[in-house]
């Protein structure tokens, strides 16, 4: 028997097994058959107490049960009540006396065996009181013993019978059998609180509810245990009541993971039982953890978005998820990714979960990011993956031609395009009017003071031009697959000849000059 919050309650029942609850049932009768003849009855039973007054005199006796088959048998086994004069007394006490704990509005039973007039009144109070109810009951054939067969109803409309007295005057002793009171139609009131329906629960299980019966004598209730496929119910453990709080403790710390019903089934004295039944989620599992983004080994740079799943599916309301974390290792000791939120505690199911802005103060390398999702009853998955911060530009330069130079021909371009982390580089120039820049080579391996390209500028007008060197590296900047970190280098050149006309070196520009340019662009001559 399961004591509730510490406290022992107590009850003797007079009913046995707990029934279904269905149609209309009655308080048991009580037939006496349960204690040996000759025992002393006073308040075995629930709900009532039995004695045997003598109102008029000093001649108390007692209430026994007995063996009624010398005196004709009883209207069902083998055994009634009977008074029974005290010691000394010779005729039997005045009364036979029921007074019940609880007002009643019918009371029923048998009398018997004896000759004569059976007076029969109810009161309104244990002790004194207003007369509720009266009625004799006549036994007329003197000339056998009749049994405890003659059935007594007594009613009282307003439900507030206390008491009934029997008296079969000329001594006699009363007898009764088949003894019926607190007629209920009613059954209990059981409810289960907690946990609620499709909730997740760990391995220890508190229930919490209340069990009564307002209108009648509550006698007790079990709780019983069913696995969703089976067929079934399990006894786990039973209690007296009523009561309300903690109702019961389920360890469910040996059962699988799954989905259980919880019953708890109630009865009063009257054999009337309801239950209340609820579904639980048992979570012996993790929680679904994935992560999408950054991949293992992924450099980034800017903001960093962690994209993916944290959540639980199982149970409701969020299931039996509690939180996760994001964290990086800075030399030793996991901070989280986001200062101000350290723990998240919604679920996530594939959206960003957390941002890291590496600007504020992450120095550039490879940091291991610890992402730990944990549910109620402390099951938790742990994804650890190396995330390559990377928030420095790559290098670009141009080393030949240099700027302002006239090139013709076939021009040699040497420069540099590195970064520790390189995607690529490419090599474009434009100009004569035109704006769109023109590639004129592109890799993906570093160069350092290398050749670029050889640009041959033979078809180009004579123009101005400017060339372009721009080298990106593998750091997804701020979440955009398509921001890079970049940089551009550009130097402008002169696509044509460029002749020295000073042709005697004096210092100016004389006739012979003029001679020496009219040469050059018209072959001599005239």
């Amino acid at each position: 028997m399961y004591a509730r919050d510490s406290l022992t309650m107590f009850a003797v029942s007079v009913c046995a097994a707990l029934t279904t609850v269905g149609a209309r049932a009655e308080c048991p009768t009580l037939e006496f058959e349960e204690f040996s003849s000759g025992t002393t009855i006073t308040s075995q039973y629930v709900g009532v107490t039995f004695s045997a007054p003598d109102t008029f005199g000093s001649c108390d006796g007692d209430v026994r049960v007995w063996n009624m088959g010398t005196y004709g048998g009883t209207s069902s086994g083998t055994r009634g009540l009977r008074t029974f004069a005290g010691p000394g007394c010779e005729f039997s006490p005045e009364h036979f006396r029921m007074v019940f704990d609880e007002p009643q509005g019918e009371v029923t039973f048998t009398v018997g065996p004896y000759c004569g007039d059976y007076v029969i009144r109810a009161y309104n109070a244990v002790s004194g009181g207003g007369l509720v109810h009266s009625q004799v009951v006549a036994i007329t054939d003197c000339l056998s013993l009749h049994g405890v067969y003659r059935f007594v109803r007594v009613p009282s409309p307003a439900e507030n019978i206390r008491r009934i007295e029997i008296d079969a005057g000329m001594g006699a002793s009363e007898s009764i059998d088949d003894l019926r009171f607190d007629l209920d139609d009613t059954p209990p009131i059981i409810e289960i609180e907690t946990p609620m329906a499709r909730e997740c629960v760990c391995d220890s299980v508190p229930i919490f509810g209340s069990v009564d019966d307002p209108d009648g004598l509550y006698i007790g209730d079990k709780l019983e245990i069913r696995g969703q496929d089976e067929v079934g119910w399990t006894f786990h453990n039973d209690a007296t009541g009523p009561w309300s709080g903690l109702l019961y403790t389920w360890n469910a710390s040996s059962v699988p993971g799954g989905y259980y019903y919880l019953r708890v089934t109630g009865e009063n004295r009257c054999q009337l039982s309801a239950s209340d039944t609820t579904f639980v989620y048992v979570d012996k599992l993790p929680p679904v953890l994935e992560v999408r983004t950054p991949a293992p080994n992924a450099v980034v740079g800017g903001t960093v978005c962690f994209d993916g799943s944290a959540y639980e599916s199982r149970g409701t309301r969020g299931g039996c998820f509690e939180s996760y974390t994001v964290r990086y290792d800075a030399g030793g000791s996991l901070l989280p990714v986001e200062p101000g939120t350290p723990v998240y505690t919604s679920p996530v199911v594939n959206d960003p979960f957390a941002h890291w802005d590496t600007r504020d103060g992450i120095p550039d390398g490879s940091y291991p990011v610890e992402t730990r999702a944990v549910d109620i009853c402390g099951n938790e998955i742990t994804d650890v993956r190396n995330v390559v911060v990377d928030n420095t530009s790559p290098d670009a330069i141009i080393t030949q031609p240099q700027d302002c130079l006239y090139v013709e021909e076939a021009v040699a371009v040497f420069g540099t395009a590195l970064d520790q982390h390189l995607r690529n580089w490419v090599l474009e120039f434009t100009g004569d009017g035109e704006h769109n820049w023109q590639t004129i080579a592109s890799s993906d391996e570093p160069r350092v003071n290398d050749l670029l390209a050889i640009w041959d500028v033979t078809e180009l007008p004579t123009c101005a031009y400017t060339l372009r060197l721009r080298v990106w590296d593998e750091s997804v900047i701020d979440c955009n697959n398509s921001i890079r970190n970049r940089t551009d280098y550009m130097v402008t050149v002169n696509v044509g000849v460029c002749e020295n006309f000073d042709s005697d070196n004096d210092g100016d520009i004389d006739l012979h000059d003029f001679g020496a340019f009219q040469d050059a662009f018209t072959g001599g001559g005239e």
